[in-house]
């Protein structure tokens, strides 16, 4: 079977924290600058992937960041509030890809959360990673890995250091 193109598009503190203890991103709202190519980005992919709570936590924006992609949301249970067009995908890997396929997803930004990203890369389905060190230790929150996470040889394509002290780093990983 094909599958899309998954990206993780995240940011990461130096001690490769993507959220605080309580799940907050607040602590990246001060680096978000044009620079970072983030709205290129997101013309870029036509479906955004996300666990639950990483949807729960979107739906206190004030208006749906991902206007016109189509949206899925890693949960075993019903949304409370669908929004953009959101609808729920197993967490399993086979029934993901399917879905994703049926769907006709195509370039797949993986969103977050921590518990998420770590079922993709335990197997083997994100494709490519970029990856926004931000200046901050946070010393404690949500990593991206855990050290039992499946082992994985990624090539490095790209690095770039941005004016507000973001470091990117640029990997391939092989299907």
């Amino acid at each position: 079977m094909t599958r899309p193109e998954i990206i993780a598009y995240v940011a990461t503190s130096i001690d490769g924290y993507i959220a605080a203890k309580d799940g907050g991103v607040g602590w990246l709202n001060p680096y978000f600058i044009p620079e970072l190519g983030f709205h290129e980005f997101l013309a870029s992919i036509d479906t955004v992937l996300m666990g639950r709570n990483s949807y729960d936590q979107i739906l206190d924006f004030k208006t749906w960041p991902y206007p016109g992609k189509m949206s899925f949301v890693v949960t075993g249970r019903a949304l409370s509030r669908i929004e953009g067009g959101s609808r729920t995908i197993a967490a399993d890997p086979d029934a993901m890809m399917r879905a994703l396929n049926e769907a006709g997803s195509r370039r797949v930004w993986a969103v977050g959360g921590a518990i998420t990203y770590r079922g993709l890369f335990a197997n083997g389905l994100v494709d490519e990673l970029r990856l926004f060190v931000v200046p901050e230790l946070l010393g404690d929150g949500r990593p991206l890995f855990l050290a039992q996470d499946r082992p994985a040889k990624a090539d490095l394509l790209g690095e770039r250091r941005y004016s507000n002290g973001i470091a990117e780093l640029h990997y391939r990983f092989p299907r």
